[in-house]
């Protein structure tokens, strides 16, 4: 990756979180709604009762935001609190120089944790919580990962004794497959449908073979991401 590119790319992340709640027009006063502090308290409760991990706020790199109903990136159709904990200092990309300094850094990035939540910002429901590992795939290749990629049959089992085990939806015997995404070998997402027109989406990590994400959707959007990623076997690539 040139430095230029690099460059723009940090950018535009640190651009693109510097947004903060008090910038925006979040609700009509007439709604109650969660702010930055209680948003964050919540986040970390989940993690701990959904991933048993113990998140010390101050411990990481904080990048959150507050993500408006009208932001063209929001597919939830909801309100909520983007709360992120990170292992890696994003101010670095600021201050690059030289190749040498970007292949450094880009380096970090590479080792780096980062955990995530999306928090209703009005009744404090979960949206999405995940764990993004970049070192998950211990320097495994592609061609490496593909031996080991799990089976569907072996990610449906682990996504549903997930579900019951962390009662993540009460309506279990409504449970319905829908089918599993895979954009790439070191993870297959699977998708449920529930209740009427409700789905969750979880990724199990094919090296781990463990839960990293999960997230609460529309049948209908569940149905779209299937869709488009449908070719990724064939082609190797983003639907």
């Amino acid at each position: 990756m040139s430095i230029v590119l690099f460059l723009a790319i940090g950018i535009l992340l640190i651009n693109h979180n510097a947004t903060i709640a008090k910038n925006n027009s979040i609700a009509s006063e007439a709604r109650e709604y969660i702010d930055e502090q209680k948003a964050k308290e919540i986040a970390i409760s989940y993690f701990q009762k959904y991933f048993d991990i113990k998140i010390i706020a101050d411990d990481y790199f904080q990048y959150n935001r507050y993500i408006n109903i009208d932001n063209k990136h929001n597919k939830t159709g909801k309100e909520y609190w983007e709360i992120v904990f990170s292992t890696f200092d994003r101010s670095k990309l600021r201050d690059i120089k030289t190749q040498e300094e970007a292949d450094k850094i880009n380096e970090e990035r590479k080792k780096s944790v980062t955990y995530y939540a999306k928090i209703d910002i009005h009744d404090e429901e979960i949206l999405e919580i995940g764990i993004i590992d970049n070192d998950n795939n211990k320097g495994l290749t592609i061609e490496e990962l593909r031996d080991i990629e799990i089976s569907t049959e072996d990610a449906k089992k682990i996504t549903l004794e997930f579900i019951k085990a962390k009662e993540l939806i009460k309506e279990i015997e409504e449970l319905e497959f829908l089918g599993e995404i895979r954009i790439a070998p070191d993870s297959c997402y699977i998708a449920y449908k529930y209740k009427k027109d409700r789905a969750i989406i979880i990724r199990v990590d094919s090296l781990s073979q463990e839960i990293s994400c999960f997230r609460f959707t529309t049948k209908e959007q569940a149905e779209k991401a299937i869709e488009v990623n449908k070719n990724n076997d064939e082609d190797g690539g983003i639907g």
